[in-house]
């Protein structure tokens, strides 16, 4: 009936220090009921070991010495009513636990385990995240800041102004492909600009 926990586990988990148990249904018990007191203080007893310890010995000496009792003390008491909350372990016929607590102590401790290996699962995915936003910075969305964007009337007002500050040369220029000579100038070109320039001269400016 016992499980034993893995070392991993218990190095996990803490065990809980105390175990549910309604004072109506202990006291409405008709076996509870029917104890004498010692009888009640060696099944309390007996209870409590077990949660700390998962099982208590079977032994009367061995139980007595666990629990700080009398060796007749414990045989005196350790009568059916008492023996009747209690079983052989699974795994170890010379000792005793309560079905009780260990259906308990199982239910604790998987949702403890649970949730440990949520919180390692959570943990290794905000890992994986940081690391991915690290090495690779353009699968990260950036934040926008409309504010600071150019409105489109800025935008034109910006290009008209671009465009007025731009000098105009001579529409032949921009279509004529000049050969390269080595850096020697194309007479052709030379002969052709001298000519566009003496146009635009006005005429009493000619020498």
């Amino acid at each position: 009936m016992a499980k034993a926990r893995t070392y991993r586990e218990s190095a996990i988990v803490e065990r809980p220090p105390a175990f549910q148990q309604y004072a109506a249904a202990e006291l409405g018990a008709e076996a509870v009921k029917l104890m004498t007191p010692a009888e009640r203080g060696l099944y309390w007893s007996m209870m409590c070991y077990c949660w700390l310890n998962d099982s208590i010995p079977l032994d009367p000496a061995l139980m007595a010495r666990a629990l700080g009792f009398t060796e007749a003390e414990v045989v005196e008491n350790m009568t059916a009513r008492v023996l009747g909350f209690f079983e052989h372990a699974d795994d170890d016929s010379k000792r005793l636990v309560c079905p009780a607590l260990v259906r308990q102590m199982e239910r604790i401790m998987e949702r403890r385990i649970a949730q440990a290996r949520g919180g390692r699962a959570g943990a290794k995915a905000r890992r994986e995240k940081k690391f991915a936003a690290i090495t690779n910075p353009q699968s990260t969305p950036q934040a926008t800041y409309p504010s600071l964007e150019k409105s489109k009337d800025e935008k034109n007002q910006d290009e008209k102004s671009a465009s007025r500050g731009k000098s105009s040369s001579p529409s032949f220029l921009g279509n004529t492909k000049r050969k390269d000579n080595g850096g020697v100038p194309d007479p052709e070109f030379v002969k052709g600009y001298e000519a566009e320039q003496a146009k635009e001269k006005p005429a009493g400016a000619a020498r």
